[in-house]
């Protein structure tokens, strides 16, 4: 991450920082579109229980352990220690009030969920290609994630542990696509660094993450603090909004219904790879059993 920002180590904590949100503060307090418990592992044992009432869409997902949270979390609280009581109370209480006021908006329970159908697109990979959500689906289940951008280091781990994920998810009959509103040239990245193998779409203007009921415009305490640690969003994403995509998860069906989502405000808390495989693997047993 340190080549990435180019800042100095307490800049890049602070970046680390902005990922945190407010779970840092009120760890006790989570809230996501389908209350998900965190903490996971991508392993065979752990995707493999899950059970769905289909008419009301109320997911029971087993708890993991050691998996992408258990890894943001003590990425996390290594960074916490890099920075001076002095210098990152302050800004934890900016984030906190620009979380409260994102929070306010009810973008939570605005977003698309299990049971909605998923609006169509089509977007532009970073080759220039066009990948198309019913093109996707003609094929199997398809899970949807919508992430800040690769400035975001949380993005980046949640991003390479579906990476490592992607077998897992394909046996289980899925495919993955990924969107965020950057630039192609920044999405580049990501192949240079990662080796990502899925489709990293560049969604302009967050058109597409707006059908799905996610964009928020960033507080104005944000759009001053995010330039102090190198983030340019005009730049990176190639307009003046100031808006992103709540970070989000979505499996869906291959008739275009939703079967499960995860999002939520507090954008350092991210879908487990082995529950998007084992909500896969339910879908995939229902429909072998008709």
């Amino acid at each position: 991450m340190m080549k990435r920002f180019g800042l100095s180590t307490l800049a890049i904590g602070a970046a680390f920082l902005l990922s945190m949100s407010i779970a840092a503060c009120s760890s006790e307090e989570e809230t996501n579109t389908d209350k998900e418990n965190t903490a996971g592992e991508n392993t065979p044992e752990n995707t493999e229980q899950a059970k769905h009432d289909w008419a009301t869409h109320d997911w029971k997902l087993a708890p993991v352990e050691n998996g992408t949270q258990a890894k943001i979390n003590m990425q996390m609280a290594g960074m916490m220690e890099s920075i001076p009581a002095e210098e990152r109370d302050p800004m934890m209480a900016t984030m906190k009030s620009a979380n409260d006021e994102v929070k306010a908006t009810g973008i939570e329970s605005k977003a698309k969920k299990a049971g909605e159908m998923a609006p169509a697109f089509t977007l532009k990979d970073t080759k220039g290609s066009e990948v198309s959500l019913s093109d996707a689906l003609a094929k199997g289940p398809v899970v949807l994630i919508f992430f800040r951008g690769s400035w975001c280091p949380i993005c980046n781990t949640q991003l390479a542990d579906l990476e490592a994920a992607k077998v897992d998810i394909e046996k289980a009959g899925g495919s993955l696509i990924t969107i965020s509103p950057e630039l192609a040239d920044q999405h580049a990245w990501y192949d240079e660094n990662f080796a990502i193998s899925y489709p990293l779409l560049t969604d302009s203007g967050n058109k597409v993450a707006s059908d799905f009921g996610l964009v928020f415009t960033l507080p104005e305490s944000l759009q001053t603090l995010y330039p102090s640690f190198g983030i340019d969003l005009p730049a990176r994403n190639g307009d003046q909004s100031m808006t992103l995509p709540m970070a989000s998860t979505y499996v869906i069906d291959q008739d275009g219904t939703i079967a499960w989502s995860y999002g939520n405000v507090d954008y350092v808390q991210r879908a487990e790879p082995a529950h998007i495989v084992a909500v896969l693997n339910e879908i995939k047993a229902v429909h072998a059993a008709k």
